[in-house]
Parts: structure tokens; C-alpha cells; sequence
């Protein structure tokens, strides 16, 4: 069963792209922060994000902080697909 925290992280987008400067793969969350990890693979730097996501909602739920809600829900074009 998704939390509520998964739910509401599942809602911002996550951006992956190649950084020649670095020779890895970055990741960023838009809505939320900017560029905060990287790694090898395009799959494992979504992973990352993901969980990102989750921490940084669940932070601000704790917090009691308002938190900017994407003005769009986006889902990966994988699952789109697949519905």
C-alpha cells in the first residue's frame, strides 16, 4: 500500500540528463531542488530521485512547512504507456 508521502512525491517530476562535464548522469526535481545526485546509470539516478523526493516531502510534512505542489502531475512515459 503507497503512503501518503509516496503519493504526494510520486507527483513531482524528475528530470535525468548526461553531463559531459562530469561523465555521469544528474538528477533534479525541479519543484523541489535542483540538481542533487548523480550517478552511472539513468535508472539508478531516477532511484535516487524518487527517494529524494519521498525525504523531502516527508521533511516538510514534519516540519509543518507549506509545500509547493507541482501544478501538474507528471508520471514516466513507461507507465503511460503500460496503462
Amino acid at each position: 500500500m503507497r503512503t501518503q508521502i509516496q503519493r504526494v512525491a510520486e507527483r513531482y517530476l524528475k528530470l535525468v540528463r548526461w553531463s559531459d562535464e562530469d561523465g555521469v548522469f544528474v538528477g533534479s526535481i525541479p519543484d523541489l531542488c535542483g540538481d542533487c545526485c548523480h550517478g552511472d546509470t539513468e535508472a539508478e539516478v531516477y532511484e535516487k530521485l524518487v527517494l529524494i523526493a519521498e525525504d523531502l516531502v516527508a521533511d516538510y510534512l514534519e516540519e509543518g512547512s507549506t509545500l509547493k505542489l507541482p501544478p501538474v502531475s507528471v508520471r514516466p512515459m513507461r507507465e503511460l504507456v503500460a496503462a
